[in-house]
């Protein structure tokens, strides 16, 4: 989540007019074109996507009482997504609206990995295509700039992939884990471009 005040920007009327640009590439190591076009556009930006996912948290209160301190969204069934990937200065700044409930993270590429950006935690990710979908895997953390030991530290995973029988639709499942506890919260369901 960001403290950084943003506009939350509206899709163009004609978004094939914004000419994609695709910054993940060097992270996923495979050229757009040759990527199931559900994965190119999920990983395109500017980004303006629609969707509807299930969110299940942790039922200790505790562990719910943090999630909510850092952003996460609420559990419940249909959940309405909206998405907004856009390019600001050397991030990429990702705005993602669970029903009424904002997250806002950032996205730089550095090297190989993908940096995620949420607050006074930064996740360190590395994208590997498995054939069928792709996996953001997490290899590292810091929070205050200060790096946390894996053992100590929460985890965050995501499998993004194609659907084979609609090409411009793509299936998404977000899991942030802690260690003792668990998954704390979980969000899987379909994604497409609006």
């Amino acid at each position: 989540m960001s403290k950084r005040s943003f506009n939350i920007p509206v899709a163009p009327a004609n978004v094939d007019d914004l000419h994609p640009q695709y910054p993940y590439t060097p992270a996923i190591g495979i050229p757009p074109e040759d990527l199931p076009s559900g994965i190119r556009i999920a990983h395109q930006c500017p980004l303006f996507a629609a969707g509807v996912v299930q969110v299940t948290r942790h039922r200790n209160a505790l562990v719910n009482l943090i999630a909510q301190l850092f952003g996460l969204p609420k559990a419940g069934k249909d959940v309405s997504v909206r998405l907004i990937v856009i390019e600001d200065r050397r991030s990429l700044v990702w705005f993602r609206q669970f029903n009424r409930q904002t997250l806002i993270t950032s996205h730089r590429i550095v090297g190989q990995e993908v940096w995620e950006k949420a607050g006074i935690v930064t996740m360190r990710f590395r994208l590997y295509w498995r054939g069928d979908r792709l996996e953001y895997k997490q290899v590292g953390l810091r929070m205050l700039g200060v790096p946390i030991p894996s053992k100590f530290a929460p985890s965050t995973s995501a499998i993004v992939a194609p659907i084979d029988t609609e090409p411009e639709i793509w299936q998404v499942r977000v899991s942030i884990c802690a260690p003792l506890f668990g998954v704390v919260c979980q969000y899987e369901g379909k994604m497409w471009r609006q």
